[in-house]
């Protein structure tokens, strides 16, 4: 969580956990450059997931039958 949104929960992007030189404005910038790629990994899982599925359905069919 520390990556995506420093000092969330204590001081989101205060002092202590802002990058140097980086305002408190700044801080929507920052974790939209973090959170929107690791969204779009989950996204990608998930369709590789939704794809796979008859792959899945097929392979425990076959086994179902032996």
């Amino acid at each position: 969580m520390q990556l995506v949104a420093p000092g969330f929960g204590d001081h989101w992007f205060g002092g202590d956990y802002a990058p140097d030189g980086w305002t408190h404005a700044e801080r929507w910038k920052y974790l939209l450059t973090e959170a929107v790629p690791l969204l779009g990994f989950m996204l990608l899982g998930v369709l590789f997931w939704v794809l796979g599925k008859p792959t899945r359905t097929a392979n425990s069919l076959s086994l179902s039958k032996e």
